[in-house]
């Protein structure tokens, strides 16, 4: 089933969205996941683009193999007219580095990140605008700068924490 199958089947169709996230599982289709994006490896996808079961394919960057594995992603993707649109639930480094390997690819649809602590030890020199359009990093490197000083003050056991935001009904939002 196509994207605007999927998006049409759901009563979609309407809304004027980009893509349905995450309709098949990467390793079992016809099911639904809440989150496959960061198990997306270039094994397997090939039968998916074969049978046109994938619009759009959304590989982590950070949690999926790096930029190397993105851009063979991309690259197996863009033999089979298929647009890539990266995810990445990381610090602005494994972001910096997505946009860098999404920048490289010709069939980079559209970028979706959700930037996790870090706050004051990782300095970033790419900014995104009001319109939701983020600048190319520069400079040497990623274009990420670690604030060594502020990297040693870390308590080196705090666990990690995943996003869990709440609308104030107490309802899932979004990350």
């Amino acid at each position: 089933m196509s994207r605007r199958e999927m998006l049409a089947s759901a009563g979609l169709a309407a809304t004027g969205w980009m893509m349905l996230n995450n309709a098949v599982g990467a390793d079992n289709p016809g099911t639904n996941v809440e989150d496959r994006g960061a198990s997306i490896r270039i094994t397997g996808l090939k039968t998916y683009l074969q049978n046109n079961a994938i619009d759009i394919l959304q590989p982590d960057c950070a949690h999926g193999g790096g930029i190397s594995q993105i851009r063979k992603i991309a690259t197996l993707a863009e033999a089979y007219n298929t647009s890539i649109a990266p995810h990445s639930i990381a610090s602005f480094l494994g972001v910096t580095a997505s946009f860098h390997a999404a920048a490289a690819v010709p069939n980079f649809l559209i970028h979706e990140f959700y930037p996790q602590g870090f706050d004051g030890i990782l300095r970033k020199n790419w900014e995104v605008d009001k319109d939701g359009y983020a600048s190319l990093p520069q400079g040497p490197g990623l274009g990420v700068e670690v604030d060594e000083v502020a990297l040693a003050k870390v308590d080196p056991n705090k666990k990690f924490k995943w996003p869990g935001a709440k609308y104030p009904d107490g309802s899932i939002a979004d990350y």
